[in-house]
C-alpha cells in the first residue's frame, strides 16, 4: 500500500474550478453506483484522486449497500473519488485509514466547494430577485401612481376636510362598510417620499450583494433583514395605493356622503358620482388611468428570501 500523503501536499482540485462551472455542478449524489466510469478495482495512483461527490443514505431505507473499492466493505456513507476518467467508491471508515492525514485536505477542498457553490447559487438568486424588484420599483415611480395617490390625498384634505378627518378617525369602517385606512391617515410623509427611501434601501442591498459571493454570504443575515424591511415597506405602499381604488367604490362613496350629510344637516350636500365625489363646486375624481402596480416582483422577492 502506498504511504498516505500528508494533509499539506494534496492538490486542491475544487479551488481551481470557476464560479460559473461550480454553480452548474452537483456535489452530492443519491446513487453513486449509477455514475459513468465507476471502477471496482483500485486505480494506480489512487492517492492522487479528489473527492467528486459525497453520499449519505443512512436512514433512507435503502437496503442495497455500496461496495468500497478498498476491500469491498459494504457501506451507505462515503465519497466518490475521481482520478482522470475513473470513479471509485470509498466508504468513510476506509477513507480515514487509506488516505490518512491527506483526507483532511481532500475534505477541506470539497467542503469549501460545497460552501462556495451554496453561496454562488444563494447570492445569485438574491441578486436576480433584487434586480427584478429594483426594475419594478423604478417602473412604479415612472407610472406616476405615487404622484396620483399623493395628489388625491391633498385634494381630499383641502376640498373635503370633513371627509378627510372622518376617514382618518373612523378606524377603517363607517357604518359597517370598510373604508380606506391609509389614504387619510396621519402619516408624516407622502407616498412619494416613502418610496424614495425604499429606492435607497434597494440600492444598498444591491451593493451588499455585489462582488465576491462568499463575502456577500458572510453578511447574508443582515441582507435578509434588510430585504424583509424592503418587502414590508413595499407592502405598505401597495396598501396605500389600493386605498385609491377603494375610496371610489360606489358603496364607499355612498357611505361617506351619507355620513357627511347626516353629521350637520345644514352642511352642503355631498354627492357620490361615478368615480367621483362632489360638493358644490368641489370635486375629487379618480386619477386618469390609475392602475395598481403588479405584485409579482414582491412575491418573487419574498419566495427567494424564504427559499
Amino acid at each position: 500500500m502506498l504511504k498516505p500523503k500528508s494533509g499539506t501536499d494534496h492538490k486542491q482540485h475544487w479551488a481551481e474550478i470557476s464560479d460559473d462551472q461550480l454553480a452548474s455542478m452537483d456535489l452530492i449524489v443519491d446513487d453513486p453506483s449509477a455514475l459513468p466510469g465507476v471502477v471496482t478495482e483500485i486505480p494506480p495512483n489512487h492517492q492522487d484522486a479528489f473527492i467528486e461527490y459525497t453520499y449519505d443514505l443512512r436512514g433512507s431505507g435503502r437496503d442495497d449497500e455500496f461496495a468500497c473499492v478498498h476491500g469491498h466493505h459494504r457501506h451507505l456513507h462515503g465519497a466518490v473519488m475521481r482520478l482522470g476518467e475513473a470513479r471509485f467508491l470509498v466508504g468513510w471508515m476506509c477513507a480515514e485509514t487509506i488516505y490518512g492525514e491527506s483526507l483532511a485536505g481532500r475534505r477541506a477542498d470539497y467542503d469549501a466547494a460545497v460552501s462556495r457553490r451554496h453561496a454562488i447559487i444563494r447570492i445569485g438568486e438574491l441578486r436576480e430577485a433584487i434586480t427584478e424588484f429594483s426594475m419594478w420599483a423604478d417602473a412604479v415611480v415612472k407610472s406616476k401612481v405615487l404622484e396620483a395617490h399623493d395628489e388625491l390625498r391633498r385634494q381630499i384634505s383641502s376640498r373635503f376636510p370633513f371627509v378627510f378627518e372622518s376617514l382618518r378617525d373612523c378606524g377603517g369602517r363607517i357604518g359597517g362598510v370598510v373604508m380606506p385606512r391609509h389614504l387619510c391617515a396621519q402619516y408624516g410623509n407622502y407616498l412619494e417620499d416613502s418610496f424614495a427611501r425604499l429606492m435607497k434601501e434597494i440600492a444598498s442591498v444591491a451593493l451588499a450583494l455585489a462582488g465576491d459571493h462568499q463575502r456577500a454570504m458572510k453578511s447574508v443575515g443582515k441582507i435578509r433583514s434588510d430585504i424583509e424591511g424592503i418587502i414590508r415597506r413595499a407592502e405598505i405602499a401597495m396598501a396605500r395605493l389600493a386605498d385609491v381604488e377603494l375610496f371610489f367604490q360606489p358603496a364607499v362613496l355612498s357611505t361617506i356622503c351619507t355620513a357627511a350629510n347626516n353629521a350637520v344637516p345644514r352642511r352642503a350636500t355631498h354627492y357620490a358620482g361615478l368615480l367621483k365625489l362632489t360638493c358644490r363646486s368641489e370635486v375629487v375624481e379618480i386619477p386618469p388611468s390609475f392602475a395598481l402596480p403588479d405584485r409579482k416582483a414582491i412575491e418573487r422577492l419574498r419566495a427567494v428570501l424564504s427559499g
